[in-house]
C-alpha cells in the first residue's frame, strides 16, 4: 500500500467567506453585523445565494428561499446581487495571488487554488504566510473581508483544510495530522461524495474516511465500478496530485430563472433572445465558434426537456445561434410554468482552428460581430442588440455562476 505523501504541502486553497454578502458589507459599513443574504431575486420564493455570516448563525443557509430565510431570522436584510463589485474583488484577489504564484487557477468567483511548488515564499512556512496574505487582502480589498485558507500536498487536501476552521480560518494537512483530521469526518463529508457515492462505498464495506484509506484500489473500484474513479480516490486520500489536467472546452451555455410565469413558446422567446446573446458574446470573447446549440429546460411539475442539434456549417453570429436555438424550443411541450431555460453552444472549436475565407460571407459576419462585440465592452452589454430585443432590459439580469470563471 502506498504510504501517504511525505512531502511539503506546497498546495494552498483560498476562498472568500459568505463571499457576497460579505463584499456587500465591505462596500456598506451600515451592513456590517447584520444577518444579510444576497439572493437572485428578493421576492419570497427567490434563491438565497449567499448568507453572511452572522445570517448563518441562525442557520440561514445557501439554496434556501427567501421565505424560508426570513423564518430563521425575521431580521434578515435581503439583497440583490452587484455583479460588479464580486468582478471587481475577484480580479483584486487575482492579482494579489499573482504576486506570489504564476501557478494559480480560479474555481470559481470566490476561491482559488495555487500552487507553491519551487517558491521560495513558502519557506517562511504556511501560517506565516497566510496569515500575510490575510493581511494583504484586508489592505487591498478591504478591512471586513473575511478568507479561509488551507494548505495541503494535493488539491483536494488543501481544499479540505481550508474548510476546516471557517469562517476566517488557517489550517494545514500533512503526514503528520491527516489521520487526525479524517477520524471524525463522515465519508460525505469529501468533496465529490454524496449520499449516491456513501452508498456505493458502504456496498463494500466502507463506513468512514479512515476506512475508505486503508481500502486498496480493486476494493474501492468494486465500489464505483470504475478504475478510473478508484485510482483517483486511492492516491488522493494520500497526498498525491493526480488531477492537474485542465480538460478542453467543449461548450458555452447561460441559464436563467424567470421570476415571473412562462408558460409558452410566446413568453419565452425574449429570455431566449438575450440568452443567447449572452452565450454568443462569452463564446466569441473566448475565441470559439460554435458547431451545435441546445435547448433545456426545467418545469415546476418536475419534469424537464431539452434538446440538441449538430449543424453542418459553424455558426458564432447572436442571431443565427437564436434562430437554431428557436427551431429546438418549438418542439418543447412546456407541461408547467417554466422553472429554468438554458441555451448552450456545443462542439465548440478555437477560433484558430478554422480557416474562413478571407474574402467570404462569413468573414464579413465575423467582422460584423467583432464590431458589435467592441461596442458592448466599452459601453456595456447590449448597447447593440437586435431590434427585436428592444424593452427587453429587464430581463435575464447578469449572474456570476460560483462554478468554473474561464472567462474572468
Amino acid at each position: 500500500m502506498y504510504e501517504f505523501n511525505l512531502s511539503p504541502a506546497t498546495w494552498m486553497h483560498i476562498d472568500f467567506n459568505s463571499c457576497f454578502a460579505t463584499i456587500e458589507q465591505q462596500a456598506n459599513p451600515l451592513l456590517r453585523n447584520k444577518p444579510i443574504a444576497v439572493a437572485a431575486y428578493q421576492t419570497e420564493n427567490g434563491c438565497i445565494l449567499a448568507p453572511s455570516i452572522e445570517a448563518k448563525r441562525f442557520g440561514v443557509k445557501t439554496g434556501m428561499k427567501v421565505k424560508e430565510g426570513r423564518k430563521l431570522c425575521p431580521e434578515i436584510i435581503i439583497m440583490a446581487g452587484d455583479v460588479r463589485k464580486y468582478r471587481f474583488a475577484h480580479n483584486l484577489l487575482r492579482g494579489l495571488i499573482q504576486e506570489y504564484s504564476n501557478e494559480f487557477w480560479p474555481k470559481s468567483i470566490d476561491e482559488f487554488i495555487v500552487n507553491f511548488a519551487g517558491y521560495p515564499v513558502l519557506n517562511q512556512g504556511y501560517e506565516a504566510l497566510g496569515l500575510e496574505i490575510k493581511q494583504r487582502i484586508k489592505e487591498i480589498i478591504g478591512d471586513w473581508m473575511r478568507v479561509s485558507i488551507g494548505f495541503g500536498p494535493n488539491r483536494f487536501l488543501a481544499k479540505l483544510a481550508a474548510s476546516i476552521r471557517k469562517p476566517d480560518g488557517l489550517f494545514e494537512i500533512n503526514h503528520t495530522n491527516f489521520m487526525d483530521i479524517y477520524t471524525p469526518l463522515k465519508l460525505d463529508d469529501l468533496n465529490g461524495i454524496a449520499r449516491r457515492n456513501t452508498i456505493r462505498l458502504n456496498s463494500v464495506g466502507i463506513y468512514s474516511v479512515p476506512a475508505f484509506y486503508s481500502a486498496s484500489r480493486d476494493t474501492i473500484r468494486k465500489a464505483f465500478g470504475s478504475s478510473v474513479a478508484a485510482t483517483y480516490w486511492y492516491h488522493t486520500l494520500r497526498g498525491w496530485q493526480i488531477d492537474a489536467l485542465e480538460f478542453e472546452r467543449r461548450s458555452f451555455s447561460s441559464q436563467y430563472s424567470p421570476p415571473v410565469k412562462i408558460t409558452n413558446i410566446k413568453e419565452a422567446e425574449p429570455v431566449i433572445m438575450k440568452l443567447a446573446q449572452r452565450t454568443a458574446s462569452r463564446m466569441r470573447r473566448e475565441g470559439f465558434v460554435s458547431k451545435g446549440v441546445s435547448f433545456w429546460s426545467t418545469f415546476k411539475d418536475g419534469s424537464k426537456w431539452g434538446k440538441h442539434c449538430k449543424l453542418k456549417d459553424i455558426i458564432f453570429e447572436t442571431g443565427e445561434i437564436y434562430q437554431q436555438t428557436y427551431q429546438l424550443m418549438q418542439e418543447c411541450p412546456f407541461p408547467s410554468p417554466v422553472r429554468t431555460i438554458s441555451v448552450g453552444c456545443i462542439d465548440v472549436v478555437k477560433l484558430t482552428d478554422w480557416q474562413f475565407d478571407l474574402f467570404g460571407e462569413v468573414n464579413k459576419k465575423k467582422r460584423l460581430s467583432d464590431a458589435v462585440d467592441a461596442v458592448n465592452n466599452k459601453f456595456g452589454d447590449y448597447t447593440v442588440t437586435l431590434g427585436t430585443m428592444l424593452g427587453t432590459k429587464d430581463l435575464v439580469p447578469d449572474r456570476i455562476s460560483f462554478g468554473k470563471v474561464k472567462e474572468l
